[in-house]
């Protein structure tokens, strides 16, 4: 790819706020970071584009910032194609056409795209892949609460109709058809829940925003979650269904096919059978989902205190990392002629990279600073295949990779990094022409487990390649470089000597005070180095490790809310349904008291029947949650449905609806039975 002229398109956003709305922009030269050349404005975009990030406020193009030769590098691989399907063109033929395309290269390059092919995908699953299983876990969630809340409306229009059901009886009698009775049952259902719909689309209109500023996940603008007439739609669709089940319920029940026994019941007031069963059976799904929900709680507190306890491989308390852009001197580039052909190299930078290191060492309250291309949790800075010396030849499909980063003799100690054997670099091996590496646990558990790899020899690419090979005179513990938790067989990393080659610098150093307090100093002693650096993505070493668990800390704080909604609503369902029972069972107690029986006999009775209807509910709601943990193993980390805090969680449950129980339970016993005996 030819390389383009120095040119640049703004963002809207940029445009006003850092040009002021300059409508002669176009053809303006600016300055950009770490360029030794100024750039032309080209164009500005329309408001509100932001690309894939809204980080993003300029663009320039590719080959401008890509390493000479890269585009016509076969084993290059480290960049994302975009591209738009032509009306009509499914993502299957789109798919085939890659598939294609992979078989005629693999046939014309065999030695760089073997068995290597291209994967077609919508971008929402690029962009968002990494959440949707906590999305669809959280899906289950709210589903869970709407079905404990279905429970709890059926109940209570299931009591309501109990209630009535002398009138729906004399009603049935007097030639009222069924359709028309359950019409009416299911109309009243139905405009509860649709009012009820509507009041919460209010509330989300605050819960929503709420969410989203408290969220970690970064929303492109095009993909911010809103609420839109869709939203609205569905959730009337799902309120209008919801209310068409639970008014079903009662609806069906009212109906008795013998008038003559359901008049007797409702003068007894005793309620049906029939009756009961159903509402007891609402009652046992309800706990049983209200234990999934406070199972599925317990465990994601119990995966991110594991997380917060794994150790990273490092220190990161007292840490702030700091990343510069040092610009390159301006230098014309020479001709083609004057460098034997070959690109002219890369103008030095303004300012030496260890200059700049020891003007922040010089900061009060800096204990140690080191310098490298990237540092944990911030970078895994770049693989490369590699072969170690001894080892026998692999073909390119199966050959290791490895992170490479650079870094200064003190990165380890800064960092405290502890070394397994051997040292850090010396002085005289800061160089870019040095041999010397530093490799981690990893490497040594591939190719020497159980030996001293202290000068060994590792080089890039295969063992017959023409790089040359470098003695390893360090092994430090695996550090965690992409993540919290990192896949334990995740490739190794190799660190070598830092030179100030390098234009984009991070930066690490140990304080003695809060690390967020040397922020301002620290800007000040990069201005006065060179004012022209510019300095991004400063923050404490803390908050990026708590950044690596803030989804887990966010799906784990929804799953909590939806948890004690499902604890409250399950709760007051047992309540309701007991106390319920209790009154239609009031002449049935007095006439048990009239007879003899104790305060005890009857808290026992009240109390059997809700301990069976809550036993049963925890034994489905413990058996699905081993069933479902599989659809959220992805969330976790570290626990099983076995976890003691699904015990907890359990127990929680278990004490909470057995004091709802016992307190219908405790009014019962106080029950005069002349009062008993008179009730109807």
């Amino acid at each position: 790819m030819a390389k383009p002229g120095q040119v640049v398109i703004l963002s809207d956003g940029l445009w006003k706020r850092r040009f002021g709305s300059d409508p002669q922009i176009i053809g303006r030269a600016i300055t950009l970071c770490c360029a030794p050349r100024q750039y032309t404005v080209i164009g500005v975009m329309a408001p509100g584009f932001k690309g894939l990030s809204d980080a993003a406020e300029l663009w320039v193009p590719f080959a401008m910032w890509a390493p000479p030769g890269t585009m016509a590098e076969r084993g290059t691989r480290g960049f994302a194609a975009l591209a738009r399907l032509k009306p009509g063109v499914t993502l299957a033929a789109a798919q085939s056409d890659m598939d294609a395309i992979s078989r005629r290269l693999e046939q014309a390059y065999p030695n760089t795209n073997d068995k290597r092919g291209a994967e077609v995908s919508p971008l929402d699953v690029e962009l968002f892949g990494n959440i949707r299983p906590a999305l669809l876990t959280l899906m289950a969630a709210v589903a869970f609460v709407l079905l404990i809340a279905c429970a709890n409306v059926a109940n209570l229009l299931l009591a309501r109709s109990e209630a009535r059901r002398r009138e729906i009886a004399v009603r049935t009698a007097l030639g009222a058809g069924r359709g028309r009775l359950l019409r009416q049952l299911v109309t009243e259902s139905c405009v509860l829940t649709l009012l009820g719909a509507a009041v919460g689309l209010v509330l989300a209109r605050v819960a929503v925003s709420t969410l989203i500023a408290q969220s970690p996940v970064t929303f492109p603008s095009f993909a911010t979650p809103d609420l839109d007439v869709r939203v609205a739609l569905f959730t009337f669709a799902v309120s209008l269904a919801c209310g068409l089940l639970v008014g079903l319920v009662p609806g069906l029940q009212a109906h008795a096919p013998d008038l003559g026994e359901s008049l007797k019941e409702s003068a007894r007031s005793s309620g049906g059978r029939q009756s009961q069963r159903v509402r007891s059976a609402l009652v046992v799904a309800e706990v049983s989902l209200a234990v999934v929900l406070l199972v599925g709680a317990g465990l994601m507190i119990r995966s991110v205190r594991n997380l917060a306890a794994l150790n990273p491989g490092f220190d990161p308390q007292s840490v702030l990392t700091v990343h510069v852009s040092i610009p390159r001197a301006s230098v014309s580039p020479a001709a083609p002629a004057a460098t034997g052909g070959q690109a002219a190299p890369a103008p030095p930078p303004v300012v030496e990279g260890r200059v700049l290191l020891d003007r922040l060492r010089a900061i009060p309250g800096v204990a140690a600073a080191t310098l490298a291309n990237g540092l944990p949790l911030d970078g895994d800075g770049g693989a490369s295949f590699y072969a170690a010396e001894g080892q026998p030849a692999v073909n390119a499909q199966n050959m290791p990779r490895i992170y490479v980063h650079r870094v200064t003799p003190d990165f380890f100690g800064t960092l405290r990094i502890p070394f397994v054997s051997g040292r850090t670099f010396t002085d005289a091996e800061i160089s870019p022409t040095s041999t010397a590496a530093i490799v981690s646990e990893g490497v040594v558990k591939r190719f020497w487990p159980g030996q001293d790899p202290i000068g060994k020899r590792v080089k890039f690419g295969s063992l017959t390649s023409s790089n040359p090979w470098m003695s390893i005179v360090g092994v430090v513990s695996d550090v965690k470089y992409r993540g919290l938790p990192q896949n334990p067989t995740a490739d190794p990393d190799i660190y070598l000597p830092f030179a100030d080659r390098n234009s984009l610098l991070a930066i690490a150093l140990r304080t003695t005070v809060p690390p967020a307090s040397l922020i301002a100093t620290v800007r000040a002693a990069v201005r006065a180095a060179d004012p022209s650096i510019p300095v991004y993505n400063i923050a404490t070493m803390d908050e990026l490790v708590s950044r690596q668990t803030s989804q887990s800390r966010f799906t784990m704080w929804l799953m909590g809310v939806f948890a004690a909604c499902a604890l409250i609503l399950a709760v007051v369902g047992i309540y309701g349904v007991m106390s319920y029972l209790v009154s239609q069972r009031t002449r049935e107690i007095g006439i048990r008291l009239a007879l003899g029986a104790k305060g005890q006999d009857i808290l026992r009775l009240v109390v059997g029947n809700g301990a069976r209807l809550i036993g049963a509910g925890i034994v489905i709601g413990v058996a699905a949650s081993f069933a479902l943990q599989r659809l959220v193993s992805t969330l976790l980390f570290g626990v099983t449905a076995a976890d003691a805090a699904s015990g907890l969680a359990v127990v929680i449950l278990a004490v909470v609806a057995m004091v709802a129980c016992y307190l219908p339970a405790l009014r019962a016993t106080r029950v005069s039975p002349l009062n008993a005996l008179r009730y109807e």
